[in-house]
């Protein structure tokens, strides 16, 4: 491989385009609160190692990750502290991703498109700005870094490398193969003894440092009861070979994450499927095997460990921390498929850069509406001394805030215990005793509120802007209730209409007469996102409503529920605000018609005089039939 000369010093300047555009991207959200339990997790964590409690069940395997923990909460809740880490990670990979690209073509040029495709990518939004990301980025940076040795001849860059990459996350196994794969693509197969030795000379380095941290990994779980972090490893090769084609597809194009429909990413198979062929064929066309034929070989080795815990397109595409390295390994291809070198190919590429730079920052700002109400939350929590017992009246389910609500840092390390009520629901909800695994339903169970909170009890009200704060509850066991009057339920014509969307780039919603279309993927949990689908316009003042649906829906439920795993929710407009909405389960396996009824007399948030009601009927894609509305 001719090797590449020191680039000029007016090309230097360019090497700082990717870091740049990161900085644009992701910045805005480096001061937004942690938004699930994982992550309140890691503050603990950190916490606990700050303390000197390093226990030997640690996983060995992500040490490195939870060491950088500590040293984060060494800032306390300083929010910078926990993101810019994983920003900074995302950095060094562009670079390395630069590298790379610049090594394999001898184009400088390909590289910086390639690192930019990359540090652009909104497929990787999640893992950048979610603290528990950091495991795939520092496991990613060494597997690079290691494959930069190797492939540079220099040993002590690829043990360190490995190490790092081990050290980090159980994908570090696949250093080795990624290491010759990229060497290969340099270098072409090796047909000679010598090209032989010389390639495992190189590799040598890397399986020794991956055998000596694997040796170290499997005597830890022999000796202590932590084996592989609680994973259940159920090798699945069908389940790869099924999957694989068609998440690399999405990798290499990440750029186009959003404008593909990765955030809802139900039924995409045939879409990645389509854009791995794409790059196949286009390879092919272009002879270009030696090169992205061992890229693509690459990129599907480093999903082999995610095909252990049995993974999907749609679960990986739901959680792409999981394509982190894949996307790394494809950035290269479409650069060096387009060969820069004339002004159209220029244009594409930036066209794509832009895109990808676009829907990444639109995500980002989403990401920080979605989780500026817990903050004032969390205030006023933890300004509550150690001991204390905390209820929170939501307007609506709010994941982030209730995940920090329940997350087991509060009740641990703060000593507050808080319950989490929703309006309508008449139930509670509080953080389960001393529950280790990561699945959320472990840490959220419902209770049936049989007695409400003392009016003793410190009540928060959750709320974004401005918003009246909540009156207190009277004690359920309180014999001098005032008996009121029951009134009387009344039909009124079932006559939807469709809603234009929160945001204006969606579609109008499906409302066929009493039929409503959910065609969004909100998952078992929402947040402040959320947004009726239709509208019932009402000429008097009402305080409850019955409705009575027939649900069909084929979507998988994901399996961190906790609270709803398919709801509903009816919102008071005009304004529908999500604060005020009122949520209700949904059974979608009974052909039986349900009813749901929702009163709100005694709610002091709902607006007493609403002119219309709007109802978002799934949080799956699926069909809801209205089979009667009736008010009172």
């Amino acid at each position: 491989m001719t090797p590449i000369t020191t680039p000029p010093k007016h090309y230097r300047w360019t090497l700082l385009l990717p870091g740049v555009l990161i900085l644009v991207v992701h910045g805005p959200g480096i001061d937004n609160f942690l938004y699930t339990h994982d992550g309140w997790n890691d503050v603990q964590l950190g916490e606990n190692l700050l303390d000197g409690n390093l226990e030997l069940h640690e996983n060995l395997t992500r040490i490195i990750p939870t060491l950088s923990f500590a040293v984060r909460a060494l800032f306390g809740l300083e929010m910078w502290a926990w993101h810019l880490p994983n920003i900074l990670l995302h950095g060094l990979n562009a670079y390395l991703v630069l590298w790379l690209a610049t090594f394999l073509s001898k184009s400088r040029t390909t590289g910086l498109f390639a690192s930019l495709l990359f540090a652009t990518a909104p497929l990787l939004s999640h893992p950048v700005e979610w603290v528990g990301g950091s495991y795939d980025l520092f496991a990613t940076a060494g597997i690079l870094i290691a494959t930069r040795g190797a492939c540079q001849g220099s040993s002590w860059q690829a043990v360190l490398g490995t190490l790092l990459a081990m050290l980090s996350k159980e994908v570090g196994v696949v250093t080795c193969g990624v290491a010759f794969c990229c060497f290969a693509a340099a270098n072409g197969l090796p047909k000679t003894k010598a090209h032989w030795l010389d390639s495992g000379r190189r590799i040598l380095p890397i399986l020794l440092a991956t055998s000596a941290v694997a040796g170290l990994r499997l005597l830890q779980v022999t000796l202590v009861e932590d084996p592989f972090a609680g994973r259940a490893i159920e090798a699945d090769f069908g389940q790869w070979v099924a999957a694989c084609p068609a998440a690399i597809g999405f990798a290499g194009i990440a750029s186009l994450a959003d404008v593909l429909g990765q955030q809802q990413p139900i039924g995409l198979e045939p879409v990645g499927f389509v854009l791995f062929a794409a790059l196949v064929i286009a390879t092919a066309g272009r002879r270009l095997w030696q090169v992205n034929g061992w890229l693509l070989i690459a990129a599907a080795g480093s999903l082999i460990p995610v095909s252990l815990i049995g993974m999907g397109l749609e679960e990986m595409l739901q959680n792409p921390r999981y394509l982190y390295l894949a996307t790394a390994l494809s950035a290269p291809i479409v650069p060096l498929l387009l060969a820069p070198r004339t002004r159209l190919n220029h244009l594409t590429l930036s066209a794509l850069i832009a895109v990808g730079a676009w829907t990444t920052l639109d995500r980002t700002l989403k990401s920080r509406q979605v989780t500026s109400g817990v903050k004032p939350v969390a205030e006023a929590v933890l300004a509550s001394p150690e001991g204390t017992r905390v209820w929170v009246f939501s307007g609506f389910y709010d994941e982030p805030t209730s995940r920090f609500l329940m997350s087991q840092w509060l009740s641990a390390r703060r000593g507050i215990r808080a319950g989490y009520v929703m309006r309508g629901q008449d139930r509670v909800f509080v953080r389960l005793g001393d529950a280790q695994t990561d699945a959320a339903q472990a840490y959220f169970k419902p209770l049936a509120l049989r007695v409400r909170p003392a009016l003793t009890d410190i009540q928060l009200l959750q709320s974004l802007g401005d918003e009246p704060a909540a009156e207190p509850i009277r004690h359920s066991n309180s014999q001098d209730l005032p008996k009121k009057a029951e009134k009387s339920w009344v039909t009124v014509p079932n006559r939807w209409t469709a809603v234009a969307p929160k945001d204006s780039e969606d579609p109008l919603p499906i409302v066929d007469g009493t039929e409503l279309q959910a065609h969004h993927y909100l998952g078992p949990v929402a947040s402040a996102e959320l947004h009726p689908v239709a509208a019932l316009s009402i000429d008097r003042p009402i305080t409850g409503l019955e409705l009575t649906l027939k649900v069909q829906s084929d979507a998988q439920v994901r399996y961190a529920s906790g609270y709803h795993e398919r709801f509903g929710a009816i919102f008071f407009g005009p304004n529908w605000s999500p604060r005020h909405a009122i949520s209700f389960e949904l059974d979608v396996d009974s052909e039986t018609p349900q009813v749901i009824s929702l009163t709100w007399d005694d709610d002091p948030i709902a607006p007493k005089q609403p002119t219309q009601i709007g109802l978002l009927p799934l949080n799956y894609p699926g069909t809801v039939t209205v089979m009667g509305v009736r008010i009172r």
